[in-house]
């Protein structure tokens, strides 16, 4: 045991209910909530994967807690706080009344440890227009979960790796949010313009798979929230878009790392 996760206390109980919680519930997600009691949250901090945060969020509560020698359990994967979403396990705490959340079996799709593009393109879904969605390289799937909690339209979901297309598939399932959504498995370069015109195109991808997306990216596609290249690649990405008659219509920003909402005028 590390000597941050040491520090943490083995069990938690947050003194609060759940409606009092919901308006910081940040630090809360952090501590990994396992379940709500009479007397409020129990936790299990040292189930968290980055202990330093997890001190972090302790030392940010507004509300009132006790240690407890034992805990409460060992949830997996980890919860957190992501983009303004609590992103939980099946065996988390499901989030007090008004607080968005999103469900996350084990697996590996892309996503699941909180990349921060990940983070930067969930508080960016808000401000795309509603319809049918594709999300291209969609990994663990919280994009394509996260469109489908807002109830802003289908989804067709792509991956060329089989581990991630059965992670967002378990992970969808235990949500109860796979109505909508259609998976496949396969290259990007196997697009066709038909694939995505009409659809709202989410990119969390790298560099490589950006490139393989773009000769695809047709007069039928308004609009795309683009994320995942390295600092230094994503002004190069971004220009790929300008050359097929898209613009900067947002953006989200986080250290170096940045996501940006494309729109054709």
């Amino acid at each position: 045991m590390s000597e941050a996760s040491a520090s943490l206390p083995a069990g938690l109980l947050i003194r609060a209910p759940a409606h009092a919680l919901a308006a910081d519930f940040a630090d809360a997600a952090e501590l990994q909530p396992v379940t709500w009691t009479k007397g409020g949250l129990l936790c299990a901090p040292r189930a968290a994967d980055d202990p330093e945060r997890a001190a972090r969020a302790l030392a940010g509560l507004t509300h009132s807690w006790e240690a407890r020698d034992a805990m409460a359990g060992w949830p997996e994967p980890p919860s957190g706080w992501m983009g303004g979403w609590y992103r939980r396990s099946a065996a988390h705490a499901p989030a007090p009344p008004g607080v968005p959340e999103l469900i996350q079996t084990s697996g590996e799709g892309f996503g699941a440890a909180g990349h921060p593009t990940t983070a930067l393109c969930l508080t960016l879904l808000a401000q795309l227009p509603p319809g049918p969605a594709l999300d291209a390289g969609c990994g663990s799937g919280l994009l394509t979960q996260a469109w489908i909690a807002l109830d802003r339209g289908p989804v067709d979901a792509i991956d060329l790796d089989e581990a991630a297309i059965r992670h967002c598939h378990d992970s969808l399932a235990a949500a109860g949010r796979s109505a909508g959504v259609r998976l496949s498995r396969g290259p990007l370069r196997g697009l066709r313009d038909v694939d995505l015109d009409g659809r709202v195109l989410l990119a969390n991808i790298p560099a490589a798979a950006h490139r393989e997306l773009l000769p695809r990216i047709g007069a039928g596609t308004n609009v795309a929230l683009i994320a995942g290249p390295g600092p230094d690649e994503m002004d190069e990405i971004a220009a790929g878009y300008e050359a097929c008659g898209l613009r900067i219509a947002g953006r989200a920003v986080s250290g170096r790392w940045r996501a940006m909402i494309m729109e054709r005028p």
